[in-house]
């Protein structure tokens, strides 16, 4: 069986906010592979600047997490 992450767990694990301990938990905790799609990977892209817009973040920051986030997606991870 596979899990899928809601985005907004998955943006918690790239961009440090409240959430971020509960995610990891929530990750961790999950049956192995957890499934995305490419709509999936949209839609982050899409919340990453939604925090940049809200200037929750940096934009250092939003490049540092699409960087992990896409070096995880080409690893597998």
């Amino acid at each position: 069986m596979r899990s899928y992450a809601d985005t907004s767990v998955l943006v918690s694990l790239y961009v440090l906010d409240n959430n971020s301990a509960r995610a990891a938990a929530l990750i961790k905790s999950a049956t192995l592979p957890i499934s995305i799609t490419r709509f999936s990977e949209a839609e982050m892209t899409n919340a990453f600047y939604l925090r940049l817009l809200r200037e929750e973040v940096t934009s250092a920051q939003i490049g540092a997490a699409q960087s992990w986030f896409q070096e995880d997606i080409d690893n597998g991870i």
